[in-house]
Order: C-alpha cells, then sequence, then structure tokens
C-alpha cells in the first residue's frame, strides 16, 4: 500500500522500497506451513486455474508458471498477500491467452504474406472452431504443402480441411 501510494505522487516515475516484515518471533509460521495454506486457498479459489505454482523460501512467496487473464494472475497475489506470516511476494506469473479463431486467422493470413514461397494472393484462410479451411489455387505441389505447413504452425490449430488445388 506504501509503494501504490508513493507512485501515486505526481512526477514519481519509479520507487526503490526497502520495506520488511518482521513477524513476532513466537507467532512465527514454517515455509511448509504457509506453502500448504497457500495450496488450499488456491484450490478452493475458482478463480484461479490449476497452471498457478508457489514456491515459499523464509515467507517470501515466488508465483510461477502462467494464466489466460491478468485477473487471475492478480487474484493468486491477492490470495498469498493475505496468507499469515507472507513477508514478500514477487509474482513472477506470465500470461497466455487462448488463441481466438480471428487471431489465428489473422496470423496465419499474414505468415502466408510473409513466406517467400507461397503466392497469398489466391488463398483464403476460413476459421471453425480449432480447425482451419484453406481454399486456394497454387502454382506447385511445394507450394500447397507449404501452405498447410504454415497454417499449421499457428497456435490453436487442431486440424485443416485442405482445399488446395494446383493449376498451370
Amino acid at each position: 500500500a506504501a509503494q501504490r501510494a508513493v507512485l501515486r505522487v505526481v512526477n514519481v516515475t519509479s520507487v526503490a522500497s526497502a520495506i520488511v516484515v518482521d513477524l513476532p518471533i513466537d507467532n512465527s509460521r514454517t515455509d511448509e506451513d504457509i506453502a500448504q495454506a497457500a495450496r488450499n486457498h488456491l484450490t478452493w479459489n475458482f478463480l484461479v486455474p490449476d497452471t498457478v505454482k508457489v514456491k515459499v523460501t523464509e515467507g517470501r512467496f515466488t508465483l510461477l508458471k502462467t494464466t489466460e487473464w491478468q485477473y487471475q494472475r492478480e487474484e493468486v497475489e491477492r490470495i498469498d498477500r493475505s496468507l499469515y506470516g507472507v513477508k514478500a511476494v514477487v509474482n513472477d506469473i506470465g500470461l497466455q491467452p487462448k488463441p481466438t479463431a480471428n487471431r489465428v486467422k489473422t496470423e496465419i493470413e499474414d505468415a502466408l504474406k510473409r513466406d517467400a514461397q507461397i503466392d497469398p494472393t489466391n488463398i483464403t484462410v476460413e476459421t471453425a472452431g480449432n480447425g482451419m479451411t484453406l481454399l486456394a489455387r497454387v502454382h506447385s505441389w511445394r507450394e500447397r504443402m507449404e501452405a498447410e505447413h504454415v497454417t499449421f504452425a499457428a497456435p490453436g490449430v487442431a486440424f485443416i480441411t485442405n482445399h488446395v488445388t494446383i493449376s498451370s
């Protein structure tokens, strides 16, 4: 909260924080106890995916792996900050959104344009769930195979219906 308050001050662009949280000796918890409590909280929270992992060292949390959405990433940090015995939280969770059909289609079309072995002017890409349909007229078998290869290289593509024909 202190760091967020300082960052709201006009013309402040960064903060060097030396805040240390010391717990009373008689009320300290072991890393194993903190880790078990974190696992329980993360398991019980339906907003947190199974992909998140927690590492606890001397009361300091390091959050690892990936989530699909920013709110999930923030929820993990919020849960772990509130646990008794936590001194610091380092959020190293990456975001890995699932590709949407339109984004995948755009990526494929862009990749086809970049490929020197393919003439993209006669190729149409259509989406159907996690599958793609290629409609095209190409000049060689090599060009047909390259178009299919480029399409399969896109993330999220499970199958291709290839309606590419070869014409002279």
